[in-house]
């Protein structure tokens, strides 16, 4: 009996060997697909970062930009407004002189 039952054993091994075969045929495939995929992503994920720096760099730049036009129209601003003291100054000086005389 048991050289029966390893009989039938090999039998059904062998009949489903093709079932198997073709079975692991296709998880082979979907590894290998979700492999790519997972590539794909990768990739795709070091592109967008990339472009994260991209952005942040930009950002940085327009913050620098931005600081030095406030400077540059503080400075503006401060020279107008020494320049309106003096002149007020100066009219203070004429005025003065013609009290005076």
């Amino acid at each position: 009996k048991a050289e029966s039952a390893d009989s039938r054993i090999r039998e059904l091994k062998d009949a489903h060997k093709g079932e198997l075969s073709a079975s692991e045929a296709k998880l082979g495939d979907r590894v290998k697909d979700e492999k790519q995929k997972l590539l794909q992503a990768h990739k795709k994920l070091a592109e967008v970062e990339e472009r994260v720096r991209e952005l942040d760099a930009a950002a940085e730049e327009a913050r620098q930009t931005r600081t030095n036009e406030r400077a540059a129209l503080l400075e503006k601003h401060q020279a107008a407004l020494a320049s309106t003291r003096a002149n007020f100054d100066n009219r203070a000086k004429v005025e003065r002189a013609k009290v005076d005389k």
